[in-house]
């Protein structure tokens, strides 16, 4: 879903690009469906995130907009819930959290987001980083879905945990001979079953597609060229004042990519 470029740090070509018109409207809607969800795991975060640390109400975003970056939010919530959780729960989270969980997501929706340079043809983009890094990034439909889908589950899998701290949070407040203490943590042990049960359904997702074979691409890339072509000569004669010229044969009808020759 993201590797270093094979160009190096050579900055990339402009690419000749109607968004609107060479993009798939599915895959447009695609890419803000996943920039939405992961704004809604950011969301569930920070309720994680205030339920962990008990902080009031009025100072809950004055402090958790005051963090540098989301790294350290993480790791406040991991070291408010040891004692809350036990260490095979404290295991799960931090896997919902790390790198096989949010933090892939936010690495690839962090890449789709600034990707730019998009061959429409190879949904291949390019994400420059700091210090000259510069990145592809699969921007497929297929890649787009499976992030989705995946991101919708980890919301879940953590709003889970959310509630679940929340309750016990309560129940340890209560007397030990208050009769709704029981009640309290009847109702976390069901959060928190519920919690392992939806990790283990995320994890079974299928994951976001590695990049195509070499040779698919440099099919695809020549097709690439012949578009890109014709929309700098539209572009031309748009800017000029003409007529446009028909649209390559050549664009997949399909929304915008080349449509692979029929072979004779």
């Amino acid at each position: 879903m993201k590797r270093p470029s094979p160009k190096g740090n050579k900055p990339p070509e402009a690419i000749a690009l109607d968004i609107k018109r060479d993009i798939p409207q599915k895959q447009l809607a695609a890419i803000g469906a996943l920039a939405l969800a992961y704004n809604e795991v950011e969301a569930t975060i920070d309720k994680l995130f205030f339920a962990s640390t008990g902080l009031p109400e009025h100072l809950q975003i004055e402090v958790s907009t005051r963090i540098q970056g989301i790294d350290g939010t993480l790791e406040i919530i991991k070291a408010a819930t040891k004692e809350i959780l036990s260490e095979k729960e404290q295991s799960q989270l931090a896997n919902a959290l790390g790198e096989s969980g949010f933090k892939q997501m936010k690495n690839y929706r962090d890449c789709v987001i600034h990707a730019r340079h998009l061959n429409f043809s190879t949904s291949i983009g390019i994400k420059v980083d700091r210090k000259a890094r510069i990145f592809e990034v699969l921007v497929r439909q297929d890649a787009l879905d499976a992030a989705f889908n995946i991101l919708i589950a980890l919301k879940d899998e953590l709003f889970m945990v959310f509630l679940a701290i929340m309750v016990l949070t309560e129940s340890r407040k209560r007397a030990p001979d208050d009769p709704s203490k029981s009640r309290l943590e009847a109702l976390a042990a069901n959060f928190r079953s519920q919690f392992q049960g939806l990790q283990r359904a995320r994890l079974s997702l299928p994951p976001i597609p590695e990049f195509p074979v070499e040779s698919e691409l440099r099919e695809l890339e020549s097709l690439f060229q012949q578009a890109q072509l014709e929309a700098l000569v539209a572009h031309s004669d748009k800017v000029g004042g003409q007529q446009p010229r028909p649209r390559p044969t050549f664009l997949a009808r399909r929304g915008g990519g080349p449509e692979k020759p029929k072979r004779k």
